[in-house]
């Protein structure tokens, strides 16, 4: 029995051994589950860390592609606008061209009404003139035979004698009417 005993020492070692060798193996795959759960944990914190910072990123490029969005918006409704301001400017504009279009057409007609106005009131004096000197000439020729009529006159009267003279007096007078 002694045996036995030594062998149930010996296995109860070997099991003792054993179940060492199973404690230190069950030690050894949990410190190897934790070192790859560390480095799962490790690569998730650094991608988590990567995630927050591109989020953080992101949401700066958001802010500020907000802010040129609401600028683009602003400068847009203020073309907007300056486009409808500039296009009832147009309107007016192209209102008031057709009324200086009718103007000017107005004023180009009085003008070549005044122009020939102007060709006239030139005739007119210039007929004007011909007529004064027309008229001077007849008053001088008046004024000569009606001093030449006063002469027959004086001599009819001074000369009584000549009775014929009266009839060509009339005829002079008559003449002279004629003229004037």
């Amino acid at each position: 029995m002694v045996e036995a005993k030594e062998r149930l020492d010996r296995a109860e070692a070997k099991k003792a051994s054993a179940k060492d060798d199973f404690v230190k193996l069950d030690r050894a795959k949990r410190a190897e589950q934790i070192k790859t759960q560390e480095a799962i944990y490790q690569s998730k914190s650094k991608n988590l860390t990567d995630i927050k910072k591109r989020l953080s990123e992101i949401e700066s490029q958001y802010q500020i592609d907000t802010q040129k969005e609401k600028n683009l918006k602003e400068r847009y409704q203020k073309s907007q606008k300056e486009y409808e301001a500039q296009k009832e400017s147009l309107s007016r504009n192209h209102i008031l061209i057709k009324r200086a279009k009718k103007l000017q057409i107005k004023i180009d007609n009085r003008h070549n009404s005044l122009k020939e106005l102007q060709d006239r009131v030139s005739k007119a004096l210039q007929n004007r003139d011909t007529l004064t000197n027309d008229i001077e000439k007849s008053t001088n020729e008046i004024e000569s035979l009606n001093e030449t009529l006063d002469i027959y006159r004086r001599y009819i009267t001074e000369n009584s004698s000549y009775k014929q003279l009266p009839e060509v007096i009339t005829k002079l007078t008559n003449y002279i009417a004629q003229k004037e």
